[in-house]
């Protein structure tokens, strides 16, 4: 048996080194590669599930319009409604007392009639053509508790659009 030189030993484990050393810097780049491919899918995603959002909201917005459109024809449909005895009580023998109390009451709000009437909005007419600021103090003079003027607010909006003249569609907001 001869003895392999150290000089060879050397060398041979040398050579492992330098392939061992080249297989890891393959597999690094390899590595990084599939980080940067995560990364871009990352982003994609994220974009296409933010068209998806911003899509699905104006969509919603639609049916919410749509709704309130088909509210305000069914309420208006059948005369407005009949008046509540707090509207009798707010303004005897106003038919558009009786419509406002009508609509008020198919949002489940008729108890806030006589407060309405009370600060001089005694049509609906009338809240069609306040600003929206204007609604929201009236809500707040009215005493309405926060998820009612929430809700007072938001339909007097859609019962607003569905009332105006048919128009352009407004650009979607950007989303955040």
């Amino acid at each position: 048996m001869t003895a392999t030189p150290p000089s060879e030993l050397i060398s041979v484990v040398s050579k492992s080194l330098d392939s061992a050393e080249k297989a890891r810097a393959v597999a690094e780049r390899g590595r990084a590669d599939a980080e940067a491919r995560v990364r871009e899918l990352e982003q994609r995603l994220a974009s296409e599930q933010e068209g998806r959002l911003a899509l699905l909201t104006q969509q919603l917005e639609g049916l919410r319009l749509q709704n309130a459109e088909l509210e305000a024809a069914q309420f208006l449909g059948r005369g407005g409604g009949e008046a509540s005895p707090r509207t009798a009580k707010a303004k005897e023998g106003s038919a558009e007392a009786a419509e406002l109390d009508g609509w008020l009451g198919s949002l489940n709000l008729a108890r806030y009639t006589p407060a309405l009437v009370g600060q001089g909005y005694d049509a609906l007419e009338f809240l069609l053509s306040a600003s929206d600021g204007e609604v929201a103090e009236l809500a707040t003079a009215a005493g309405m508790k926060l998820p009612h003027a929430q809700k007072f607010q938001r339909e007097v909006a859609l019962l607003k659009r569905a009332r105006a003249p048919p128009g352009p569609e407004p650009e979607p907001e950007p989303a955040a």
